[in-house]
């Protein structure tokens, strides 16, 4: 069965990805959550075609393809690294809101 990536609005309560060209740091293109076996992209800009078809190489290049036993923790660490601050689409991880429990 693939993956599902879909168009929808991300619940920014719950951890998350953003997206942004590297040259325009100020606002995100997308934005990623996990949506049960898949993934939800939200495109934020005037870019939306583009966007969206550069989000979702950059979720099969490091959420489905990648051969890392947990590519979303995977995908976490790299929002961390050299490699992620000198690519053109650079990652952030949003932890969501933290519950009390």
């Amino acid at each position: 069965m693939e993956t599902e990536i879909k168009k929808g609005k991300v619940d920014e309560s719950k951890e998350h990805f953003l997206l942004y060209f590297k040259e325009i740091r100020s606002k995100p293109y997308a934005k990623i959550s996990k949506n049960g076996d898949g993934f939800i992209i939200e495109i934020t800009n005037i870019f939306r075609s583009y966007g969206m078809e550069l989000a979702k190489m950059e979720i099969k290049r490091y959420l489905l393809e990648s051969k890392e036993n947990n590519p979303w923790e995977y995908a976490k660490y790299r929002c961390r690294t050299i490699s992620n601050v000198y690519a053109d689409i650079q990652w952030a991880y949003c932890e969501g809101e933290k519950s009390n429990d």
